[in-house]
């Protein structure tokens, strides 16, 4: 058992994989992925030879491949990345300034920051993310809510929120959609077929036929469903 550990260890070292082995109580292992990349390998206590063979022989291209997924999602805001707004693509340029901001202008993302430090950085794009989301986000619910006004019977409050597997919901008892923030990654469609997909709920709080018969009056959800998917951006 102790040299199919090391030979883990060894597996992900020779491909470059930062990674934290810790003791558990669980029957299985399991494995975790920081942001960074970092795999957290998990082993029960009682590690047994035939699970050590099927973790090495059998997971570890799907940890370098989770890994190498991972890392080119992860934003570092640094020159020459890029970053996807609106559903176009823009580089970013750095600029170390005394006064925090971000400009779009043509295909350049400028980001003037205090420090060039991924925490500094982060908090200025974060902030002007939320800044955009209030404006765009409203517009758009807005536009959307004018078009569907004739079956919805209340306009909703708007929240703004960061979700890992949501791009919306939709909270009926409190009249509420929340959006994901991440939403300021896609393109203005996909912005207002999330919306509308929220909105509909209030009449079918389920996905039943009517619900997507709905949906479609207003939006092409396959299509737009299907383009959601196909952004990767960085966060």
């Amino acid at each position: 058992v102790l040299l199919q550990i090391l030979l883990l260890k060894e597996y992900l070292e020779d491909n470059n994989i930062e990674y934290l082995v810790q003791r558990t109580k669980a029957k299985s292992m399991s494995f975790t992925f920081k942001r960074d990349g970092t795999v957290v390998v998990r082993i029960p206590y009682l590690y047994t030879k035939d699970l050590a063979n099927v973790v090495v022989n059998k997971y570890l291209d799907k940890i370098i491949e989770r890994v190498k997924k991972k890392k080119e999602l992860v934003a570092n805001y640094s020159n020459g990345e890029e970053f996807i707004y609106l559903g176009q693509k823009y580089k970013i340029m750095v600029v170390v300034s005394k006064h925090p901001k971000v400009i779009v202008i043509d295909n350049v993302l400028y980001l003037y920051t205090t420090k060039d430090d991924y925490k500094t950085k982060s908090k200025i794009i974060n902030s002007w993310l939320i800044e955009k989301a209030e404006v765009i986000f409203n517009i758009l619910l807005d536009k959307v809510f004018n078009q569907m006004k004739n079956e919805l019977d209340q306009y909703p409050t708007l929240e703004i929120k960061k979700f890992k597997s949501v791009w919306g919901l939709c909270r009926i008892k409190k009249n509420t959609i929340a959006l994901n923030i991440d939403l300021l990654h896609t393109d203005f469609e996909c912005i207002e077929y999330v919306i509308c997909h929220e909105l509909c709920h209030f009449k079918y709080p389920n996905h039943q036929k009517e619900f997507h018969e709905m949906v479609n009056r207003y939006v092409d959800e396959k299509a737009l469903k299907g383009r959601l998917k196909t952004y990767r951006f960085k966060k």
